[in-house]
C-alpha cells in the first residue's frame, strides 16, 4: 500500500532551534559514521561530546544553568522514567502522582510496592491539602508535569511553584517534574519556568524532551538532577 504524503516545512531546523553546537556535531558525526559499527554509534549516546553539545543548547536557549555532570541523555520516555525511579524510590516508600490516567508513568512506578497516592495541580488548594498531607505522610518523591500537558495548557502559579519547592525541602522529599513543552516557552515575554530553574536545592529531578522537532529528538529525553 503506497500513500502520497506530502511533507510540509523545512528537513532542516532553523538555527534557533538547531544551535552550531548541534549541527556540529551532527556534520561531525554524519560523516564519522560511515567508517564505524553501529555498537560503536550506540557509544556516542553516553558520550561526553554529545551532552556536552545538549547542555549548551538547554543553557543558552531554555535559560538553564546547568553544570557539567548534571546531565544524562536517554532514548524513550518510558526508558527514562525507569531509570530515574529504579534509582530514586525502594519498596514502602510514599508517592504522590499528580498524573493519575498517565499510562506510561504507571508502568514505571508499579515495580516497586509504593505507598502510592494520587492528587491533581488542577484541583483547588493543591499546595494546602498536599502540605496536609505530607506532613502526617512521609513521601520520598512527587511526580508533576508542571503544564498539565494537553488539553489543559495549565501551569503551575510562578508562586505556587516556589511553596512547592519549598515543602520539599522542609519535608525532604523530590519533586519529579517532566516538561514536555518548555521549548515554546523561549520568549522571555513569558512568565512560566520550570521548577528546575528555581533555587530548589537539588530538590528537583527534571526530564524533558530534546525537541518535538523530530520523532528522534522527542524520543531522546534529557534528565537533569543534581
Amino acid at each position: 500500500l503506497i500513500h502520497n504524503f506530502q511533507s510540509i516545512g523545512s528537513d532542516r531546523l532553523g538555527d534557533y532551534f538547531f544551535p552550531r553546537a548541534l549541527n556540529r556535531y551532527v556534520r561531525y558525526h554524519r560523516s564519522r559514521y560511515k567508517e564505524i559499527t553501529q555498537a560503536e554509534q550506540m557509544k556516542d549516546l553516553s558520550g561526553t561530546m554529545y551532552k556536552t553539545s545538549i547542555r549548551k543548547y538547554l543553557n543558552v536557549h531554555g535559560g538553564f544553568q546547568i553544570n557539567e555532570g548534571c546531565i544524562n541523555i536517554s532514548i524513550g520516555r518510558k526508558e527514562s522514567l525507569d531509570k530515574i525511579f529504579s534509582i530514586l524510590l525502594n519498596d514502602g516508600d510514599g508517592f504522590i502522582n499528580t498524573a493519575g490516567q498517565d499510562i506510561v508513568l504507571l508502568k514505571s512506578i508499579h515495580f516497586r510496592n509504593l505507598i502510592h497516592h494520587e492528587m491533581s495541580i488542577l484541583e483547588e488548594g493543591f499546595i494546602e491539602n498536599l502540605e496536609k498531607y505530607v506532613r502526617e505522610n512521609p513521601i520520598k518523591a512527587i511526580y508533576i508535569n508542571t503544564q498539565c500537558s494537553y488539553p489543559e495548557g495549565f501551569h503551575l502559579h510562578p508562586e505556587n511553584s516556589s511553596k512547592l519547592i519549598s515543602l520539599a525541602k522542609q519535608y525532604h522529599f523530590y519533586i519529579v517534574e517532566e516538561n514536555d513543552f518548555y521549548e515554546f516557552w523561549y520568549r522571555k515575554d513569558y512568565s512560566f519556568l520550570p521548577l528546575a530553574q528555581h533555587d530548589h536545592g537539588g530538590h528537583v529531578i527534571y526530564v524533558a524532551p530534546l525537541s518535538q522537532s523530530s520523532p528522534y529528538m522527542y524520543s531522546t529525553r534529557v534528565v537533569m538532577a543534581s
